[in-house]
C-alpha cells in the first residue's frame, strides 16, 4: 500500500501516524513523496510547521509536514537569502542580522514559517526574487534567484498568496538590503484573486492533488 511505498522512499522515521503524516528530511524526499502520491492519486495537505495529525481532520488526505526543511542561506555578496519552507521567520531575520543585512519587506507576518508566509501572500511581491516549488507531477521548479528584472511569466507572483493551489512551496529567495537602510516596497497582497488561483491550479495541478476538499 501507500504506507509501505512511502517507507521505501523516505524511511520509516519520516512516516508517522500509521502512514497519514509524512515529514520529509530533504527536498529530494519531498519530490519522491509527491511523485508517489501522483501515482496513487492521493490528495495532499501541506503544513509548514510541526506534524500534527489533530490539526488536519480530513483523514483521507496525506499530511506532508515541511518542518524539517529549514535550511537558511544568507549571501550579503549577492544580497539574496534562501529560506526553506519549514524555516521560521525569526530564524531568517536573525541570520540576516548576523550578516549585517535585513530581509526586504518581510515585516512581521502572522505566519511563523516561510512556507506559510509565501502561501498566504504575507510579503510584497517586490520582496521576492525567486521561489522553488514542487508541482503535482513531482517536478522541482526553480524560478529567479538573482536581482534582475526579466520579461516573461511571473511564477513567483503567481505562487505568492496561492494558498498551495499551485504546488508545494519548497523555498523562497528574498531580497536583502544593508542593515539600517530602507527599501520602498508595496504592501503584501494576501491570497490571490479568486479568478487567478483556480485557473493556474488547473494548469499545474489538473488532478486536484493539492486542491482543498
Amino acid at each position: 500500500g501507500l504506507r509501505d511505498d512511502l517507507i521505501d522512499r523516505v524511511g520509516e522515521k519520516s512516516v508517522l501516524a500509521d502512514g497519514r503524516i509524512v515529514v520529509p528530511t530533504t527536498v529530494a524526499d519531498l519530490i519522491s513523496v509527491v511523485a508517489l502520491c501522483a501515482e496513487h492519486d492521493q490528495h495532499i495537505v501541506v503544513s509548514s510547521g510541526p506534524a500534527d495529525g489533530g490539526a488536519h481532520p480530513d483523514t483521507t488526505s496525506l499530511v506532508v509536514s515541511l518542518n524539517r526543511l529549514a535550511d537558511i542561506a544568507v549571501d550579503p555578496g549577492t544580497m539574496v537569502a534562501r529560506a526553506e519552507a519549514g524555516a521560521s521567520v525569526a530564524t531568517l531575520k536573525g541570520a540576516a542580522a548576523n550578516a549585517k543585512v535585513a530581509v526586504t519587506g518581510l515585516g512581521t507576518p502572522s505566519s511563523e514559517r516561510i512556507g506559510s508566509v509565501i502561501a498566504r501572500g504575507e510579503v510584497p511581491r517586490r520582496a521576492l526574487c525567486g521561489v522553488e516549488i514542487v508541482v503535482a507531477t513531482g517536478e522541482h521548479v526553480r524560478v529567479g534567484g538573482v536581482l534582475k528584472d526579466v520579461v516573461g511569466y511571473d511564477l513567483s507572483g503567481m505562487v505568492l498568496g496561492s494558498m498551495g493551489r499551485v504546488g508545494i512551496v519548497v523555498a523562497a529567495l528574498f531580497r536583502l538590503h544593508p542593515e539600517g537602510a530602507t527599501l520602498p516596497v508595496g504592501s503584501a497582497h494576501g491570497e490571490v484573486a479568486v479568478g487567478v488561483g483556480p485557473s493556474l491550479a488547473r494548469a499545474l495541478d489538473p488532478g486536484g492533488m493539492f486542491d482543498a476538499h
